[in-house]
Protein backbone atom coordinates (compact mmCIF):
# COMPACT_ATOMS: atom_id res chain seq x y z
CA UNK A 1 0.00 0.00 0.00
CA UNK A 2 1.28 3.22 -1.03
CA UNK A 3 0.52 6.96 -0.36
CA UNK A 4 -0.65 7.48 -4.15
CA UNK A 5 -3.69 5.11 -3.85
CA UNK A 6 -4.51 6.44 0.21
CA UNK A 7 -7.74 8.43 0.03
CA UNK A 8 -9.55 6.19 -2.41
CA UNK A 9 -10.07 6.40 -6.12
CA UNK A 10 -7.97 9.09 -7.75
CA UNK A 11 -9.66 12.01 -8.61
CA UNK A 12 -9.70 12.82 -12.23
CA UNK A 13 -10.22 16.28 -14.16
CA UNK A 14 -13.73 16.78 -16.40
CA UNK A 15 -12.77 14.67 -19.43
CA UNK A 16 -11.42 17.46 -21.65
CA UNK A 17 -12.44 17.96 -25.12
CA UNK A 18 -11.27 18.10 -28.62
CA UNK A 19 -11.19 20.90 -30.32
CA UNK A 20 -10.69 21.57 -34.26
CA UNK A 21 -7.40 22.96 -36.19
CA UNK A 22 -4.30 21.41 -34.68
CA UNK A 23 -2.98 25.11 -34.47
CA UNK A 24 -5.58 26.26 -32.01
CA UNK A 25 -3.34 26.74 -29.45
CA UNK A 26 -0.91 28.11 -31.16
CA UNK A 27 -2.79 31.33 -31.87
CA UNK A 28 -2.06 34.62 -29.60
CA UNK A 29 -5.29 35.73 -27.39
CA UNK A 30 -7.95 36.32 -28.35
CA UNK A 31 -7.94 33.53 -31.50
CA UNK A 32 -6.99 30.84 -29.15
CA UNK A 33 -8.45 28.14 -26.73
CA UNK A 34 -10.50 29.49 -23.93
CA UNK A 35 -9.75 29.61 -20.16
CA UNK A 36 -11.59 26.52 -19.13
CA UNK A 37 -10.61 24.53 -21.39
CA UNK A 38 -6.45 25.71 -21.33
CA UNK A 39 -7.32 25.38 -17.40
CA UNK A 40 -9.08 21.68 -18.26
CA UNK A 41 -5.71 20.70 -19.73
CA UNK A 42 -3.67 22.12 -16.98
CA UNK A 43 -4.94 20.20 -13.83
CA UNK A 44 -4.99 16.88 -16.09
CA UNK A 45 -1.32 17.48 -16.71
CA UNK A 46 -0.60 18.15 -13.52
CA UNK A 47 -2.35 15.92 -11.58
CA UNK A 48 -0.85 13.33 -14.22
CA UNK A 49 3.08 14.59 -12.83
CA UNK A 50 2.25 14.74 -9.44
CA UNK A 51 0.06 11.61 -8.68
CA UNK A 52 3.14 9.13 -9.57
CA UNK A 53 4.12 7.13 -6.98
CA UNK A 54 7.40 8.49 -5.00
CA UNK A 55 9.17 6.43 -2.67
CA UNK A 56 11.29 8.90 -1.65
CA UNK A 57 8.37 11.28 -0.32
CA UNK A 58 6.60 8.46 1.76
CA UNK A 59 9.87 8.03 3.12
CA UNK A 60 9.92 11.37 4.47
CA UNK A 61 6.32 11.46 5.32
CA UNK A 62 6.82 8.25 7.64
CA UNK A 63 9.88 10.04 8.98
CA UNK A 64 8.36 13.30 9.64
CA UNK A 65 4.99 11.67 11.55
CA UNK A 66 7.68 9.17 13.64
CA UNK A 67 8.87 12.72 14.66
CA UNK A 68 5.73 15.01 15.69
CA UNK A 69 3.78 11.91 17.17
CA UNK A 70 6.44 10.23 18.97
CA UNK A 71 4.05 8.15 21.45
CA UNK A 72 2.03 6.36 18.13
CA UNK A 73 2.73 3.20 16.87
CA UNK A 74 4.21 3.82 13.63
CA UNK A 75 5.70 0.11 13.00
CA UNK A 76 5.44 -1.50 9.72
CA UNK A 77 2.78 -0.48 7.64
CA UNK A 78 0.84 1.31 11.06
CA UNK A 79 2.27 4.91 10.04
CA UNK A 80 -0.29 4.89 6.37
CA UNK A 81 -2.78 4.60 8.89
CA UNK A 82 -1.70 8.00 10.80
CA UNK A 83 -1.10 9.33 7.01
CA UNK A 84 -4.64 8.70 6.05
CA UNK A 85 -6.33 10.03 9.24
CA UNK A 86 -4.82 13.27 8.67
CA UNK A 87 -5.41 12.97 5.51
CA UNK A 88 -9.61 12.79 5.45
CA UNK A 89 -9.10 15.30 7.81
CA UNK A 90 -7.17 17.60 5.57
CA UNK A 91 -9.66 16.44 2.81
CA UNK A 92 -13.09 16.90 4.84
CA UNK A 93 -11.87 20.85 5.76
CA UNK A 94 -13.72 23.72 4.45
CA UNK A 95 -12.51 25.59 1.56
CA UNK A 96 -12.59 29.05 2.61
CA UNK A 97 -11.61 32.56 0.95
CA UNK A 98 -11.58 35.26 3.47
CA UNK A 99 -12.54 38.79 3.03
CA UNK A 100 -13.30 42.26 4.51
CA UNK A 101 -17.20 42.09 5.00
CA UNK A 102 -17.38 46.07 4.86
CA UNK A 103 -15.48 45.95 1.44
CA UNK A 104 -17.97 44.23 0.48
CA UNK A 105 -20.81 45.01 1.89
CA UNK A 106 -20.83 48.43 2.70
CA UNK A 107 -22.78 49.12 -1.04
CA UNK A 108 -25.09 46.08 -2.24
CA UNK A 109 -23.32 43.76 -4.01
CA UNK A 110 -24.41 42.75 -7.28
CA UNK A 111 -21.79 40.82 -8.66
CA UNK A 112 -22.53 37.34 -10.11
CA UNK A 113 -19.17 36.01 -9.85
CA UNK A 114 -15.57 36.12 -7.86
CA UNK A 115 -12.81 37.15 -9.96
CA UNK A 116 -9.10 36.70 -9.81
CA UNK A 117 -6.78 39.78 -10.29
CA UNK A 118 -5.83 39.18 -13.10
CA UNK A 119 -9.34 39.23 -14.47
CA UNK A 120 -10.06 42.22 -12.90
CA UNK A 121 -7.25 44.39 -14.12
CA UNK A 122 -7.43 43.14 -17.43
CA UNK A 123 -11.22 44.10 -17.68
CA UNK A 124 -10.47 47.70 -16.31
CA UNK A 125 -6.85 48.67 -17.64
CA UNK A 126 -6.54 46.55 -20.78
CA UNK A 127 -5.96 42.74 -21.97
CA UNK A 128 -2.93 41.42 -19.63
CA UNK A 129 -2.29 44.46 -17.56
CA UNK A 130 -1.45 43.82 -14.01
CA UNK A 131 -1.90 46.75 -11.55
CA UNK A 132 0.35 46.88 -8.27
CA UNK A 133 -1.28 47.66 -4.70
CA UNK A 134 0.70 48.66 -1.31
CA UNK A 135 0.25 45.20 -0.19
CA UNK A 136 0.86 43.39 -3.52
CA UNK A 137 3.58 45.05 -6.09
CA UNK A 138 2.31 43.83 -9.61
CA UNK A 139 6.13 42.63 -10.83
CA UNK A 140 6.06 40.37 -7.68
CA UNK A 141 2.63 39.14 -8.51
CA UNK A 142 3.36 38.12 -11.69
CA UNK A 143 6.59 36.21 -11.67
CA UNK A 144 5.75 34.37 -7.99
CA UNK A 145 2.82 32.86 -9.21
CA UNK A 146 4.10 31.76 -12.83
CA UNK A 147 7.22 30.10 -10.53
CA UNK A 148 4.68 28.57 -8.17
CA UNK A 149 1.83 27.55 -11.19
CA UNK A 150 3.95 26.38 -14.04
CA UNK A 151 7.09 23.44 -13.71
CA UNK A 152 10.22 24.58 -15.58
CA UNK A 153 10.00 21.55 -17.51
CA UNK A 154 7.49 23.52 -19.43
CA UNK A 155 10.21 26.04 -20.42
CA UNK A 156 10.81 26.20 -24.29
CA UNK A 157 9.01 26.53 -27.58
CA UNK A 158 5.74 24.67 -27.50
CA UNK A 159 5.35 21.15 -28.87
CA UNK A 160 2.35 19.12 -30.76
CA UNK A 161 -0.33 18.12 -28.39
CA UNK A 162 0.53 14.82 -26.63
CA UNK A 163 -1.93 12.00 -26.76
CA UNK A 164 -3.30 10.94 -23.31
CA UNK A 165 -2.71 7.27 -22.79
CA UNK A 166 -5.82 5.08 -24.08
CA UNK A 167 -6.92 8.34 -26.57
CA UNK A 168 -8.74 7.69 -29.40
CA UNK A 169 -7.09 9.61 -32.39
CA UNK A 170 -10.08 11.27 -34.26
CA UNK A 171 -9.71 13.61 -37.53
CA UNK A 172 -9.71 17.09 -37.26
CA UNK A 173 -9.64 16.57 -33.68
CA UNK A 174 -7.12 17.15 -30.75
CA UNK A 175 -5.61 14.02 -30.21
CA UNK A 176 -5.52 14.71 -26.24
CA UNK A 177 -3.60 16.33 -23.79
CA UNK A 178 -1.77 18.98 -24.77
CA UNK A 179 2.11 19.77 -24.21
CA UNK A 180 3.08 21.56 -21.17
CA UNK A 181 4.72 23.92 -23.25
CA UNK A 182 1.70 24.92 -25.03
CA UNK A 183 -0.12 24.94 -21.66
CA UNK A 184 2.12 27.42 -20.47
CA UNK A 185 2.13 29.79 -23.24
CA UNK A 186 -1.62 30.38 -22.46
CA UNK A 187 -1.47 30.52 -18.68
CA UNK A 188 2.28 32.52 -18.38
CA UNK A 189 2.27 36.53 -17.69
CA UNK A 190 5.52 36.02 -18.88
CA UNK A 191 8.27 38.91 -19.81
CA UNK A 192 7.12 42.01 -18.05
CA UNK A 193 6.84 45.43 -19.79
CA UNK A 194 6.34 48.73 -18.03
CA UNK A 195 2.51 49.23 -19.16
CA UNK A 196 3.38 53.48 -18.47
CA UNK A 197 6.93 54.23 -18.53
CA UNK A 198 6.44 57.12 -16.13
CA UNK A 199 4.59 55.37 -13.35
CA UNK A 200 6.98 53.65 -11.28
CA UNK A 201 8.31 53.31 -7.86
CA UNK A 202 11.81 52.50 -5.80
CA UNK A 203 11.98 49.46 -4.21
CA UNK A 204 13.83 48.41 -0.90
CA UNK A 205 16.87 47.87 -2.94
CA UNK A 206 16.56 51.46 -5.05
CA UNK A 207 15.39 49.69 -8.38
CA UNK A 208 12.38 51.47 -10.15
CA UNK A 209 9.73 49.11 -10.38
CA UNK A 210 6.35 49.94 -12.77
CA UNK A 211 3.20 50.12 -11.07
CA UNK A 212 1.45 48.75 -13.25
CA UNK A 213 2.89 46.23 -15.84
CA UNK A 214 1.80 44.34 -19.24
CA UNK A 215 2.63 40.84 -20.49
CA UNK A 216 5.58 40.27 -23.41
CA UNK A 217 3.06 37.02 -23.60
CA UNK A 218 0.95 37.39 -26.67
CA UNK A 219 -0.94 34.03 -25.96
CA UNK A 220 -1.44 34.89 -22.13
CA UNK A 221 -4.97 34.33 -21.41
CA UNK A 222 -5.60 36.58 -17.96
CA UNK A 223 -8.95 34.02 -17.23
CA UNK A 224 -6.50 30.84 -17.12
CA UNK A 225 -4.76 32.13 -13.94
CA UNK A 226 -5.85 30.65 -10.53
CA UNK A 227 -8.25 31.82 -7.82
CA UNK A 228 -6.94 31.75 -4.14
CA UNK A 229 -8.61 29.95 -1.69
CA UNK A 230 -7.46 28.47 1.15
CA UNK A 231 -8.26 25.08 3.35
CA UNK A 232 -9.36 25.91 7.18
CA UNK A 233 -7.43 22.59 8.16
CA UNK A 234 -7.16 24.09 11.53
CA UNK A 235 -10.99 24.45 11.83
CA UNK A 236 -10.40 28.14 12.74
CA UNK A 237 -13.46 30.13 13.80
CA UNK A 238 -12.91 32.78 11.24
CA UNK A 239 -11.27 31.33 8.15
CA UNK A 240 -7.93 30.28 6.90
CA UNK A 241 -6.43 33.39 7.54
CA UNK A 242 -7.65 36.80 9.45
CA UNK A 243 -5.06 38.31 7.36
CA UNK A 244 -7.58 39.01 4.73
CA UNK A 245 -10.32 40.05 6.82
CA UNK A 246 -12.53 38.60 9.61
CA UNK A 247 -15.40 37.26 7.25
CA UNK A 248 -14.84 34.66 4.73
CA UNK A 249 -17.12 32.78 2.31
CA UNK A 250 -17.00 28.71 2.40
CA UNK A 251 -16.81 26.88 -0.86
CA UNK A 252 -18.61 24.41 -2.67
CA UNK A 253 -16.47 21.12 -1.81
CA UNK A 254 -16.74 19.73 -5.29
CA UNK A 255 -13.91 22.32 -6.19
CA UNK A 256 -11.41 20.89 -3.44
CA UNK A 257 -11.12 17.68 -5.66
CA UNK A 258 -9.45 19.45 -8.93
CA UNK A 259 -7.61 22.19 -6.79
CA UNK A 260 -3.85 22.38 -6.35
CA UNK A 261 -2.59 22.71 -2.50
CA UNK A 262 0.61 24.67 -1.72
CA UNK A 263 1.95 25.02 1.93
CA UNK A 264 1.88 28.48 3.21
CA UNK A 265 1.27 31.60 1.43
CA UNK A 266 2.74 31.83 -1.87
CA UNK A 267 3.32 35.78 -2.33
CA UNK A 268 6.17 35.04 -0.52
CA UNK A 269 7.46 31.56 -1.85
CA UNK A 270 10.02 33.47 -3.54
CA UNK A 271 12.60 34.35 -0.99
CA UNK A 272 11.99 30.53 -0.10
CA UNK A 273 13.11 29.45 -3.03
CA UNK A 274 9.77 27.14 -3.63
CA UNK A 275 8.53 26.51 -6.76
CA UNK A 276 5.83 23.71 -8.56
CA UNK A 277 7.86 20.90 -6.47
CA UNK A 278 5.77 21.75 -3.46
CA UNK A 279 1.72 21.33 -5.17
CA UNK A 280 0.35 18.61 -3.81
CA UNK A 281 -3.00 17.41 -5.75
CA UNK A 282 -6.41 16.63 -3.43
CA UNK A 283 -5.63 12.76 -3.73
CA UNK A 284 -2.30 12.63 -1.83
CA UNK A 285 -3.12 15.78 0.09
CA UNK A 286 -1.59 14.38 3.19
CA UNK A 287 1.96 14.98 1.60
CA UNK A 288 1.44 18.30 2.23
CA UNK A 289 3.26 17.55 6.01
CA UNK A 290 6.30 16.72 3.69
CA UNK A 291 6.80 20.15 2.24
CA UNK A 292 6.67 22.76 4.67
CA UNK A 293 9.61 22.78 7.35
CA UNK A 294 8.24 25.76 9.18
CA UNK A 295 9.03 24.98 13.02
CA UNK A 296 5.51 25.61 14.21
CA UNK A 297 3.42 24.76 11.11
CA UNK A 298 4.54 20.94 11.40
CA UNK A 299 3.41 19.93 14.78
CA UNK A 300 0.19 22.27 14.68
CA UNK A 301 -0.94 20.42 11.20
CA UNK A 302 0.39 17.20 12.36
CA UNK A 303 -1.30 17.15 15.61
CA UNK A 304 -4.25 19.45 15.12
CA UNK A 305 -5.13 16.66 12.32
CA UNK A 306 -4.39 13.80 14.16
CA UNK A 307 -6.02 15.05 17.18
CA UNK A 308 -8.95 16.49 15.64
CA UNK A 309 -8.65 19.53 17.66
CA UNK A 310 -9.46 23.33 16.62
CA UNK A 311 -6.99 26.24 16.42
CA UNK A 312 -7.39 29.97 16.90
CA UNK A 313 -7.16 32.50 14.25
CA UNK A 314 -3.72 33.59 12.63
CA UNK A 315 -2.79 35.90 10.68
CA UNK A 316 0.59 33.57 10.00
CA UNK A 317 1.56 33.21 6.60
CA UNK A 318 3.31 30.09 7.07
CA UNK A 319 0.05 28.15 8.65
CA UNK A 320 -1.64 28.72 5.07
CA UNK A 321 -2.92 25.32 3.38
CA UNK A 322 -3.37 27.44 -0.09
CA UNK A 323 -5.61 26.03 -2.07
CA UNK A 324 -5.30 27.23 -6.11
CA UNK A 325 -8.98 26.80 -8.07
CA UNK A 326 -8.43 26.81 -11.61
CA UNK A 327 -12.16 27.31 -12.54
CA UNK A 328 -14.54 30.12 -13.25
CA UNK A 329 -15.93 30.63 -9.86
CA UNK A 330 -19.81 31.79 -10.49
CA UNK A 331 -21.31 33.03 -6.97
CA UNK A 332 -24.78 30.97 -7.33
CA UNK A 333 -24.56 27.53 -6.51
CA UNK A 334 -21.08 27.50 -5.53
CA UNK A 335 -20.61 28.84 -2.25
CA UNK A 336 -21.97 27.28 0.48
CA UNK A 337 -21.85 29.50 3.07
CA UNK A 338 -21.23 33.40 3.53
CA UNK A 339 -19.81 33.82 7.19
CA UNK A 340 -19.75 37.52 8.02
CA UNK A 341 -17.96 39.42 10.97
CA UNK A 342 -20.47 42.34 11.40
CA UNK A 343 -23.49 43.64 13.69
CA UNK A 344 -27.05 42.28 13.23
CA UNK A 345 -29.01 45.33 11.45
CA UNK A 346 -26.38 46.71 10.28
CA UNK A 347 -26.22 47.85 6.72
CA UNK A 348 -23.30 45.56 5.90
CA UNK A 349 -25.66 42.72 7.53
CA UNK A 350 -28.49 43.67 5.42
CA UNK A 351 -26.24 43.68 2.11
CA UNK A 352 -25.19 40.34 3.33
CA UNK A 353 -28.24 38.76 3.42
CA UNK A 354 -29.55 39.94 0.20
CA UNK A 355 -26.16 38.60 -1.64
CA UNK A 356 -26.16 35.75 0.53
CA UNK A 357 -30.28 35.32 -0.60
CA UNK A 358 -29.23 36.07 -4.59
CA UNK A 359 -27.09 33.50 -4.83
CA UNK A 360 -28.71 30.63 -2.78
CA UNK A 361 -25.81 30.33 0.17
CA UNK A 362 -26.66 30.41 3.84
CA UNK A 363 -25.32 33.50 5.80
CA UNK A 364 -23.88 33.38 9.32
CA UNK A 365 -22.29 35.53 11.47
CA UNK A 366 -19.06 34.64 13.13
CA UNK A 367 -17.02 36.59 16.10
CA UNK A 368 -14.68 39.83 14.64
CA UNK A 369 -11.69 38.42 17.12
CA UNK A 370 -10.94 34.70 18.72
Amino acid sequence: MSVANAGGARPQAEQIKGTNMSRFWDKPQTLGPSAGLVQQHFVKARQTELYRRDPALEERIKVILAKELPGVDMKGDKWLEVYHKIQKRLQSSELTINFKADAWFTEENNYDSYTQTYERNSAALGRGVLASTAQDPAAVRARVDDVVTLPKAWNGPARPSQPSPGAVTRRGLMPGLQSGQRIRNQMAFGRQDPHLQKDVYADDFGQQIATTIESGNPYFNPKTKQVFAALNWAFRPNGSSVSYGHSFLVLNPKFKVNALYFPGDTFYSESLGQDTSLQVPYGTLGAIIATNTSAQYLPDLVKTCYYGKQLGNTTDVYSLLEAHVFSALPFKGNIKEVCVAIQRGTTIYRNAQKFSERIGAKLSLVASSG
